[in-house]
């Protein structure tokens, strides 16, 4: 804490100021989420953030004086907070979906003042509903009171740029640039807030994107033409690209160049973060899907990724069109741009999901709603045209789960589900476990098709192998058999053939498989064969 106070009292920017205070609210508050907006022309905007799961409110965030809680806060220059959001009638209407949409339940809120004029204001906040506390309140209150000193220091002289003896002004500027960049990031960890810093400073627009040009932060593509792009170290091929409709100069070039370095840097420390966090997704998955698991360490680790196991869940697998084929002829796994995305859309639906690679599909935790019972029209809407993989997406929802022992079930009736889902004819099919009828009883053991495909061989496959062959008809006279309950001349009827002719197919299709027909633990065996049989067909487009 007093290392954050030390560096946001001797910030050389407006924007590293702010990502201090962030950083120290997050530090000392046990808040999930802070920001610090800015007053520009009587509107708040966005300076720094440190938590935001949304690009949307990380780059759309603004609020005039006087609108909303913010506004307030703002327009009267004294401390406001929130129980919760959803129910309190000072939220700005303008950024309701913005605010629903992070996540954001309670938030407290500080005036950043300087010689008796509010510069801006400093959030704190939660995504539960939350009482704050007095000391809660007076302690955000001092930070910003440090934000709004450091601020008003810059606003009275800020520091000239440190120009060197031998090097002059152009090198002082970009080294002021550099240093800048690379304060925000430290104090936010957030490559959107470094850029902020470098857009303002050059009054140009600035992205980072990978090798094939895509935004490595959600955007579009750059609403004007590119001008100038660094690599990133690493050999990654990201860049730092900027763009409008001016050329830069000499110094701008370096700046960037410099501004790259730092970039890179910072992503590199996010990639390692994001792989120790992979891990622990992995973990909790194993630790899910293990039958003697304990409640309370699984409890203890889901909690430290985020994910409260005291809530119902889903567990939702989202994976290739059936037409996307691997070499072995299975469905090809997800490339990590589609689960890049997937993981990206998901969140910004579900904030407290979590997302896991798992052979080569992407598996969901996703929190249940009490508003829909069944997310499966959610998830249809989700992969609806996505653009990875070209060939399109398929998913399964398994059931509502509570207990930790019910994940599992959940888990293999959505593998089984996603099997039937990808086998449709047209990309885009979710299947949920309703739609699985007798096939999701064996999901509850984690069956998937292969695991159906294989109880159905080993009870009707010596039959089945002989229809092909000589064209008999042994699986259809006892699906019709056993569709009347073993009347002889009914299924004569049907057949259209003698009732002798059905009792030499029973008798022989009793020594195909060596089975007494009499005995009802035989009919049971073979009824249920058929049935998983009949659901595996009707869910396989013809000519597979």
């Amino acid at each position: 804490m007093t290392e954050l106070l030390r560096n946001l009292l001797t910030a050389n920017a407006p924007e590293a100021v702010a990502a201090f205070a962030v950083a120290a609210v997050r530090d000392v508050s046990g808040a999930e989420v802070s920001w610090c907006g800015l007053l520009h022309e009587d509107v708040l905007r966005m300076a720094a953030h440190s938590g935001l799961r949304t690009v949307r409110m990380a780059n759309e965030w603004t609020l005039a004086l006087g609108d909303g809680v913010g506004g307030r806060v703002a327009a009267e220059g004294r401390p406001l907070w929130v129980r919760d959001y959803r129910h309190d009638p000072r939220r700005a209407p303008t950024r309701k979906t913005m605010i629903d949409e992070e996540g954001i339940r309670a938030a407290m809120c500080a005036p950043v003042s300087a010689g008796g004029q509010v510069l801006g204001v400093l959030f704190a906040a939660r995504r539960d509903v939350y009482d704050w506390s007095s000391a809660e309140i007076t302690l955000l209150s001092e930070l910003a009171a440090d934000c709004g000193a450091a601020l008003g220091r810059l606003r009275r002289g800020p520091a000239r740029p440190e120009t060197g003896n031998d090097h002059g002004p152009a090198f002082g500027e970009v080294l002021s640039l550099q240093r800048d960049v690379a304060e925000v990031l430290v104090a936010s960890g957030d490559l959107a807030a470094g850029l902020t810093v470098l857009t303002r400073r050059l009054g140009l627009g600035t992205d980072v994107v990978d090798a094939e040009g895509q935004s490595l932060l959600g955007e579009g593509p750059a609403p004007e033409p590119v001008l100038f792009f660094a690599p990133l170290p690493g050999g990654s091929g990201e860049r730092l690209q900027v763009s409008g409709v001016r050329d830069l100069s000499a110094t701008e070039r370096v700046a960037v160049q410099a501004a790259a370095t730092v970039f890179g840097m910072q992503l590199g420390a996010a990639r390692a973060s994001a792989a120790v966090e992979r891990r622990a997704r992995r973990d909790l998955l194993d630790a899910l899907l293990a039958e003697a698991a304990d409640p309370r360490v699984v409890r203890s680790e889901a909690a430290l990724l985020g994910v409260d196991l005291r809530r119902a869940h889903h567990v939702v697998c989202i994976g290739a069109h059936r037409q996307v084929q691997g070499p072995t002829g299975e469905p090809a796994p997800l490339s990590g741009a589609a689960v890049t995305q997937l993981e990206r859309v998901v969140g910004l639906a579900y904030p407290e999901s979590l997302t896991v690679v798992h052979e080569g599909d992407l598996l969901v935790l996703l929190p249940a709603r009490a508003e829909a019972r069944n997310p499966g029209g959610s998830i249809r809407e989700l992969i609806a045209g996505r653009t990875l993989p070209p060939e399109g997406l398929a998913a399964g929802v398994g059931r509502r789960c509570m207990p930790l022992r019910e994940f599992r079930e959940s888990f293999g009736e959505a593998t089984l589900a996603l099997d039937l889902a990808r086998r449709q004819p047209e990309p885009g099919a979710v299947f949920t476990a309703a739609d699985l009828g007798l096939s999701g009883l064996l999901a509850a053991s984690g069956s998937s098709r292969r695991t159906l495909e294989a109880m159905v061989d080993s009870t009707l496959g010596v039959l089945l192998e002989a229809d092909r062959r000589d064209g008999s008809q042994h699986v259809h006279t006892l699906r019709v058999w056993l569709a009347v309950d073993r009347h002889l001349q009914r299924t004569a009827k049907l057949l259209h053939v003698h009732p002798n002719t059905v009792r030499y197919r029973l008798t022989r299709i009793g020594v195909l498989l060596k089975l007494d027909l009499r005995h009802v633990d035989s009919r049971f065996q073979i009824d249920l064969a058929l049935r998983i049989l009949e659901a595996l067909e009707r869910t396989t487009p013809a000519g597979e």
